[in-house]
C-alpha cells in the first residue's frame, strides 16, 4: 500500500467508530441549514419589499445568483472553521495515544520504519478529516438548480480547506510525537493555534494604530508589520476574508493569489513537520523512557527541578484529595516547551496591548482616549475569557478519564473518600487553575479603574460573571469525563457542548431569525437570545460601562445579563448536585443486591 499498513489499520479503526458518522451527519445538517437560510432570506426580503418584481415569495434569476454567492460564502466559512476546530482533536492523539497505552513499543518491534508509522498515521487522520469535508459535495450539487457555482470558486474553497487540514494534521501529529498523553497533545495544539491564528487577527488593529502615530518608519514597526504580514499570509481565516472581500455574483472579484500562496506554504511546512516527526518519533520515546531513574531521584529528593524549587506548596493536611488536585504535578497538564512558549506569547501580547493602549489613553492621544480604553478592556475580556473557558472545559474533561488511563481510578474508588469529596476536589482544582487567567484580566480592569473610580464597582460584577462561567464549563467537563472512556472523547464532547450552549446556538438562531423575519420584535428576541451567550455574560458589565450610564437603564442589555447570570447560577448548582449525587452509580460503586437479599454491614 502507498502509505503502509498503518494507514489501512487506522482507516478500519476509524470506520468502526460511531462518532465519525455522527460528526458527518451534524456537519451535513449544518450545511443544509445554511442553504435553507440563504434561500429563505431572499424570499422573506421579497415578501416585505413593495418593489418585488415577481411578488410574494418568488425569487428572480438575478437574486438566485446572489443567493448562490451568499451560500458559497457561508459554506466556505463553515467549512474552514470546522476544520480548524475539529482537526486537532482528531489528529493530536495519533502518536500520544500509542505511548499512553504502551503499545508504541510493539510498533517499534515490527519491521515498520519511522516513515511508515508517522506518514501512515498522518494521512489516515487526514483521510478522516477529508471524509468529513466531502460530505458537503452532494449538497453543492443542489445549486445546479440555481445556475451552479463556478468551478474555480469550488476549487479555491476546497484548496483552502485541503491545505488547512493538511497543515493542521501535520502540526498535530508532530506535537503528538513529543506528548506522553493525548490530552496534553490536544492542549498544546490548541495553544499553538491561538498563537498562529487568533493572535495575528487580534494584533491587526495595532498596525493601524502604529500608522496613525507616524511610527511606521521605525525599525521595530517595520519588523512588526513584516512578521504580522507573514502570519496573515499563512492564516486560513485571514486569507479567506481577504480573498472574498470583493466577491460578487457569479464569483467575480475572487482573489486567487493569496489562496495559492498560502497553499504552497502549507504544503512546504507540512512536509517539514512530517519529516521532523519521522526523525524524532523513536528517539523521543526512547529518551523519555530512559528518564525513569531521574523521576525516581526527584521523588527521593536527590534531584529537584528548578521550577519546583520556587513553587509554593502547603502541607498535605487533612484533605489529601484536594491537595492532590490543586498542587500535585500529575493533576496538571504537561504543556512542554511548546505549550509554555505559547502561553508566554499569549500573556506577553495581552499585557503588551494593555499597557500600550493604557499609555495612549494616559498621554491624551488624539486617536485614543479613556473611553476607547474602556471598550478595549471589554473586548479583551471577551476574547481572553472565551479562550480561558474553552481551555478549562478541555482540562476538566480529562480529570476523571486521566485517572482511568493511568490505571489509578480503581485505587481511588477503593478509598473511603465519598463521591462528593472526589468530585469537589476536582472541581476546586480546575477552578484554581483559572487563577492566572483571572489575574491577567484583573490587571486590565484595575488599569481601567484608573480613569474612572466607578469602574471599581464593575470589577465585582465581572468577577462574578467569570466565576459563574468557569464553574459552568468545569461541571460540564466533569460530567463528560465521568461518563467517557477516553480523554479525547470527553474533551470533544465537552468542547462541543460549551461551544453550542455558550454561543454556537446564537449563530443558528440569528440565521433562522433572518430567514423567517423578526415580526417587529427584533430587540426583544435578540435580548432573550443573548442571555445564555458566554462571551456576553463574561464581558457584559464592561461593555455596559463603556457604553455609558444610559445603557444601564436600557431594558434589553441589562435584562439579558441578569437572566444569563441567574440562569448560569442555577445551571451550575443543578449540575454540581447531579455530579455529586450520581457519582457512585456512574463510577460503578453502587451494586444492587438481588431481590429478597440484604447486604450485611
Amino acid at each position: 500500500m502507498l502509505f503502509g499498513p498503518i494507514f489501512q489499520v487506522e482507516l478500519v479503526a476509524a470506520a468502526r467508530q460511531r462518532r465519525q458518522y455522527l460528526l458527518r451527519v451534524i456537519y451535513a445538517a449544518i450545511i443544509l441549514f445554511v442553504l435553507w437560510v440563504s434561500y429563505s432570506s431572499i424570499s422573506v426580503r421579497n415578501s416585505y419589499s413593495p418593489d418585488a418584481p415577481l411578488g410574494g415569495n418568488q425569487v428572480s434569476i438575478s437574486e438566485l445568483a446572489y443567493t448562490a454567492t451568499a451560500f458559497f460564502y457561508a459554506f466556505t466559512w463553515v467549512q474552514v472553521l470546522g476544520i480548524v476546530a475539529i482537526t486537532p482533536v482528531m489528529a493530536a492523539g495519533a502518536i500520544a495515544t500509542e505511548r499512553e497505552r504502551r503499545t508504541i513499543e510493539y510498533l517499534f518491534a515490527t519491521d515498520l520504519s519511522n516513515f511508515e508509522i508517522v506518514v501512515g498515521k498522518t494521512f489516515a487522520r487526514l483521510a478522516v478529516v477529508g471524509q468529513l469535508v466531502l460530505v458537503s459535495l452532494p449538497i453543492l450539487f443542489i445549486f445546479r438548480l440555481l445556475g451552479g457555482i463556478p468551478a474555480d470558486l469550488l476549487m479555491a474553497s476546497f484548496l483552502i480547506a485541503g491545505s488547512t487540514a493538511l497543515f493542521l494534521t501535520s502540526l498535530s501529529v508532530c506535537v503528538s510525537v513529543w506528548s506522553a498523553r493525548a490530552r496534553d497533545a490536544v492542549m498544546r495544539v490548541y495553544r499553538l493555534l491561538a498563537v498562529l491564528i487568533v493572535i495575528p487577527i487580534v494584533l491587526a488593529p495595532l498596525a493601524f494604530v502604529i500608522q496613525a502615530q507616524n511610527l511606521g518608519g521605525t525599525w521595530w514597526a517595520t519588523a512588526f508589520n513584516q512578521v504580522l504580514g507573514y502570519c496573515w499570509d499563512l492564516n486560513p481565516l485571514a486569507v479567506l476574508a481577504k480573498s472574498m472581500s470583493g466577491i460578487a455574483a457569479a464569483g467575480a472579484g475572487f482573489d486567487f493569489e493569496p489562496v495559492l500562496y498560502m497553499a504552497a506554504w502549507h504544503v512546504g511546512l507540512s512536509a517539514t513537520l512530517v519529516a521532523l516527526a519521522t526523525t524524532a518519533v523513536r528517539r523521543v520515546h526512547l529518551r523519555e523512557s530512559s528518564r525513569g531513574d531521574g523521576a525516581a531521584k526527584r521523588k527521593r529528593g536527590e534531584a529537584v527541578r528548578w521550577s519546583d524549587r520556587y513553587r509554593w506548596r502547603p502541607q498535605l493536611g487533612e484533605n489529601a484529595m484536594l491537595w492532590k488536585e490543586v498542587f500535585a504535578p500529575t493533576a496538571k497538564a504537561r504543556l512542554g516547551f511548546v505549550g509554555v512558549a505559547a502561553n508566554v506569547i499569549v500573556v506577553l501580547v495581552a499585557l503588551g496591548l494593555t499597557f500600550f493602549f493604557f499609555y495612549l489613553a494616559v498621554t491624551n492621544d488624539p486617536n485614543f482616549d479613556d473611553d476607547d480604553f474602556f471598550y478595549f478592556a471589554a473586548v479583551e475580556t471577551t476574547i481572553l475569557g472565551v479562550c480561558f473557558m474553552l481551555l478549562l472545559a478541555a482540562r476538566a474533561a480529562g480529570l476523571v478519564t486521566l485517572e482511568r488511563e493511568r490505571d489509578c481510578w480503581t485505587s481511588l474508588l477503593s478509598t473511603p473518600l465519598s463521591g462528593g469529596e472526589i468530585m469537589r476536589a476536582k472541581l476546586v482544582g480546575n477552578l484554581y487553575a483559572a487563577r492566572w487567567g483571572y489575574l491577567l484580566l484583573l490587571i486590565t480592569w484595575l488599569l481601567a479603574a484608573c480613569f474612572d473610580g466607578r469602574y471599581l464597582l464593575v470589577i465585582p460584577l465581572l468577577t462574578l460573571s467569570f466565576f459563574l462561567c468557569t464553574m459552568f464549563v468545569t461541571v460540564v467537563g466533569l460530567q463528560y469525563s465521568l461518563s467517557s472512556a477516553t480523554s479525547l472523547r470527553a474533551m470533544g464532547a465537552a468542547l462541543a457542548t460549551v461551544f453550542f450552549v455558550g454561543g454556537g446556538y446564537f449563530i443558528f438562531c440569528c440565521f433562522g431569525f433572518v430567514a423567517v423575519g423578526g415580526g417587529g420584535n427584533e430587540d426583544d428576541l435578540l435580548a432573550i437570545g443573548m442571555a445564555p451567550l458566554l462571551p456576553y455574560i463574561v464581558s457584559a458589565p464592561a461593555f455596559l460601562f463603556a457604553s455609558g450610564t444610559d445603557e444601564w437603564g436600557k431594558g434589553q442589555p441589562m435584562m439579558a445579563y441578569l437572566l444569563g447570570t441567574a440562569g448560569y447560577a442555577v445551571a451550575d448548582l443543578l449540575l454540581a448536585i447531579n455530579l455529586f449525587s450520581s457519582f457512585d452509580r456512574r463510577a460503578g460503586r453502587t451494586v444492587d443486591s438481588p431481590s429478597g437479599h440484604t447486604v450485611q454491614p
